[in-house]
Formats: structure tokens, C-alpha cells, sequence
């Protein structure tokens, strides 16, 4: 007799899904992320129903600090507004921030650029352990940083108190100093990498090489080639390439319709370079095609995409408190002074159903829904997803799907499943880059 048989969950109609592999037929079960490589349509059947997560008001578990928005580069497709606040953060601001989160298990660092105000790094930095050797909780410390200001002595601090980076390169020198330029008009590039030499002499373990690519700069094959070629001198763990933000920079436009065809070529190009590095016994990294390849391989169902407002907040210089890192005057949801106002509610709950284009894709548990910022800043609402971002994460999808086909039929599918030894925060802890 068994005394505690396992619950009953509902189930539902199979809703295959085709995604066309440049011929290849795979098939999505849109609510399991079964995939399947057949001719026909799959024989049809019942599944679980996906359970999706209940709303609920989240004790922020990330705080990011923004020590000030002032930056020693001028990128040209910086996202950060004129008009934000010049302001240094003042200690007592992050210490009443770190005192009202109490929650919060991992404290960050960005900006502008965080190593302009190095001293409340420092300051931050030696609270938090003071409070961990009087029995309060070890918070994880992590910083986003441009890595031209690295000096040995920063590296050093970094290492000792086990930071995790990111940090900004987009690619080889002619790529990267096209756009990651100085206020003198000089490239960066040589300066970054000797930050870089700096945080892997010093052991910082964890560190991530971040390019950014806009419209007119693609190229993506010889940035991510290039990005993990210094993995393999030790100069870092992960490489995260992925498009500038959508912001009102004039310098960046948006990705259009037009754009999407050669993007796809692009990410083509890509997901066959992976490939052939797989093929030549070396580990490919890429952030956003291992992620799906994961989220695919493992049946990880998202929900959201991200716990900007309730999992995480951003702090800004003065104490104000935006709902996400790219902190920006519509998405001001409090203060450290005065808590969250009622703007936070619109936040809480960040699952796609609350979008009608979300709820009737095919992709929506592969994807996790709206970029809530994204829709602000492109279509005036925070649940109209952006054409630009679906448009890519279906190409992470489609190319995610004919990398996992290959690895079947070219015999690396074990190592494909089994490298990817980077164990993704889920979304609300997920870690803010430039």
C-alpha cells in the first residue's frame, strides 16, 4: 500500500512546434521542451501541464550599488542617460542600503565605471566582512567594470575577498577600439588587457569577458573566436556576447527587420564555429547559446525573464532605487530613505503570461518572456516585448536546436551535455553586465 502516492498533476494536449533547421525538422513540445528529429509531425499525446510559479512579493536577494555614473571611457553606444545623477555614493548610503536589504546575498558593483569611486569598494567591501565576523551572513561580492582602471593593487583586493567580474571587451583590438574608446579619441583595448593580465595574476577565479555588438557591428564569429581564445590563456571562464541595449542612444538605432536576416547569418556562422570546436576537442563558450542549449538539454522551463523590482534592485548614488542595472528615470521604484513606493507593484510579478504576444508563442517557456525595460524603452510598455529581442532569442533558439542535432549525429552529444560546468544563477540572481 502506498501511503503518500505522488501528487496528480494536470495534463494537456501535446503542441508540437517546428523549428526548421535549414531542412532539418526538429520538433518543440511546447509545454515539456521535448524535442524530437522527425519527418511528420509527432504522434500526439498527454504531458504535464507546465506549473507556473505563483506572484508573490520577493525580498530582494541581489543588490546592485551604483557607486556613481560617472565613467573614464565615452563607448558610444553607452546606455547611461546625460541626465543621470553626477553624485559620488557617500558610505552611509550603501551601509542604510545593506541595512534595510538585509536579505540580500549578493552585493554589486556598477556604474558608469564602479572603480572611479574604488574607496567605497574598499569601504563596502570591509562592512561586509566586519558584519560576517560577528556572525552575520557572507554575502557574495561581484563588480562590473570596463577593466581599464585594474591596477595590482585592485586585482589583489579582488582576488583576497573572491570577487566575480565582468568585464567589457568586445572582441580583438580593431573591433573593440572602434567603440570602447577614451575621451582622447584612443582605443582601450591594451588597457583592458592588462587589467585582465592583472585579475588572472593576482587568481581571481571567476571572471567573465563581456563584448557588445550593435547594428552596424556585428561580426560575431571574430569576437567570440577571439574572447575564448583568452579564456585559453587564463585570462577568464566565460564569454557573454550579446547586442547593445535598445536605449535612446542615436549612435546604436535598433536592430530592424532588415537587420534580422544578416544577424541570422551571423548567428549561424557562430553556432557552426561551435561546432567545429567541439569537433576539434576544445570547449566553445558563448553564454547565450550554452544557456539555451541548457535550458533545451535539461527541460529547464523559464517563466520570466528576469526579477528585476522583486528579486533584485539597483541602488543608485543618492539612495534612489531602480527596479534594474540600467537604472534610468522610468524605472525608479523608492528609495533607501523611503522605501519602495507603489511603482514597485508593476514589478512583482514578472511572469510572461502578463503578455498577450508571450502567452501565444511557441517559445514562451524557452524564452522566459519580456525584457520589462526593453518594452519600456521600445514600445511605451513593460509587457510588449521588443520585435528586435524575440527575433534573437529565436535565433538562439533555432541555432541552440542544429547544434544539439550535430552533436547527436557527430558524435560529441556527451561532451555538449556534460562541459557546461557554469551553473547559471537563476533569473532574479542573474549578475548585471554592460
Amino acid at each position: 500500500m502506498i501511503l503518500n502516492p505522488p501528487p496528480k498533476r494536470k495534463q494537456v494536449e501535446a503542441h508540437w512546434t517546428l523549428i526548421d533547421c535549414y531542412g532539418e525538422p526538429v520538433w518543440l513540445e511546447v509545454n515539456t521542451l521535448e524535442l524530437q528529429y522527425t519527418d511528420n509531425r509527432p504522434e500526439q499525446k498527454l504531458v504535464p501541464a507546465p506549473s507556473l510559479p505563483v506572484p508573490r512579493i520577493r525580498p530582494p536577494i541581489m543588490m546592485v550599488l551604483i557607486p556613481t555614473f560617472a565613467c573614464n571611457l565615452r563607448c558610444r553606444y553607452c546606455f547611461v542617460p546625460d541626465d543621470m545623477e553626477a553624485d559620488f555614493m557617500a558610505l552611509d548610503t550603501a551601509i542604510e542600503a545593506i541595512e534595510r536589504f538585509r536579505t540580500v546575498e549578493t552585493v554589486g558593483f556598477f556604474g558608469g565605471e564602479p572603480l572611479k569611486h574604488w574607496s567605497l569598494i574598499e569601504q563596502v567591501t570591509a562592512y561586509l566582512r566586519g558584519r560576517e565576523k560577528c556572525g552575520g551572513k557572507r554575502r557574495s561580492l561581484h563588480v562590473t567594470t570596463n577593466g581599464t582602471m585594474i591596477g595590482e593593487a585592485h586585482a589583489m583586493f579582488l582576488a583576497r575577498h573572491r570577487y566575480s567580474l565582468i568585464v567589457s571587451i568586445d572582441g580583438p583590438p580593431d573591433i573593440h577600439d572602434a567603440e570602447r574608446i577614451q575621451p582622447n579619441g584612443k582605443g582601450s583595448h591594451e588597457l583592458v588587457l592588462r587589467g585582465l593580465q592583472r585579475l588572472a595574476a593576482a587568481g581571481c577565479k571567476q571572471t567573465t569577458l563581456r563584448g557588445t555588438f550593435t547594428p552596424r557591428t556585428l561580426r560575431l564569429v571574430e569576437r567570440v573566436d577571439y574572447l575564448n581564445s583568452l579564456l585559453r590563456q587564463g585570462l577568464g571562464q566565460a564569454v557573454s556576447v550579446e547586442p547593445a541595449s535598445l536605449g535612446d542612444n542615436p549612435y546604436v538605432g535598433r536592430f530592424e527587420e532588415d537587420d534580422f536576416e544578416r544577424l541570422a547569418d551571423e548567428y549561424h556562422a557562430l553556432a557552426e564555429w561551435m561546432v567545429d570546436e567541439y569537433l576539434a576537442g576544445r570547449i566553445p563558450r558563448h553564454m547565450q547559446l550554452e544557456r539555451t542549449i541548457r535550458r533545451l538539454l535539461d527541460r529547464q522551463l523559464s517563466t520570466s525573464q528576469c526579477g528585476a523590482g522583486n528579486g533584485y534592485i539597483t541602488i543608485g548614488p543618492t539612495g534612489t532605487i531602480y527596479a534594474c542595472h540600467r537604472a534610468r528615470h522610468e524605472i525608479i521604484i523608492g528609495s533607501v530613505a523611503g522605501g519602495f513606493t507603489e511603482d514597485r507593484a508593476k514589478w512583482i510579478d514578472n511572469r510572461f503570461t502578463n503578455s498577450l504576444q508571450c502567452q501565444r508563442c511557441d517559445l514562451r517557456f524557452v524564452c522566459g518572456g519580456v525584457c520589462r525595460l526593453d518594452g519600456i524603452q521600445e514600445t511605451g510598455h513593460m509587457w510588449r516585448p521588443s520585435k528586435a529581442n524575440c527575433a534573437i532569442k529565436r535565433m538562439w533558439v533555432k541555432e541552440a536546436c542544429w547544434i544539439i542535432l550535430q552533436a547527436h549525429r557527430k558524435g560529441f552529444f556527451d561532451r555538449l551535455y556534460h562541459h557546461a560546468d557554469i551553473k547559471y544563477a537563476p533569473a532574479s540572481r542573474r549578475r548585471p553586465s554592460t
